[in-house]
């Protein structure tokens, strides 16, 4: 286990204990998109390129107070490309054309749904 896995489990084991009171806590499992998101094009802006690939996601959340959980993600990549989206109570996370999705391709944190 290398320094960057060991500094991503601990940061999402701190985000895990800051959140714990909230009534969605999704696990920090990654998920294989079963599809290609097929409506990206109404959200152009939600965009993210990563190594040169191109996704699109929806993410949508559930406000507790003023906290914004999120509790749903859904990501697609254009045609030829596999993607895969990582999700945590707090953060989004996408890697685009990789076999699996690992600490080495992930994006920034995404903490809100708009990329510029």
């Amino acid at each position: 286990m290398n320094f960057k896995s060991i500094f991503c489990f601990g940061h999402l084991l701190l985000l895990i204990l800051i959140i714990k009171d909230a009534s969605i806590v999704e696990s920090a499992i990654c998920h294989q998109c079963t599809r290609c998101t097929s409506d990206w094009w109404r959200y152009p802006s939600s965009r993210q390129y990563e190594e040169g690939q191109e996704c699109f996601f929806e993410i949508r959340y559930t406000y507790y107070g003023n906290k914004k959980i999120i509790d749903y993600v859904n990501a697609g990549a254009l045609s030829g490309s596999s993607c895969y989206s990582f999700s945590t109570s707090s953060y989004a996370y996408l890697c685009c054309d990789q076999d699996y999705c690992n600490e080495d391709w992930l994006s920034e944190h995404i903490d809100t749904p708009y990329i510029g």
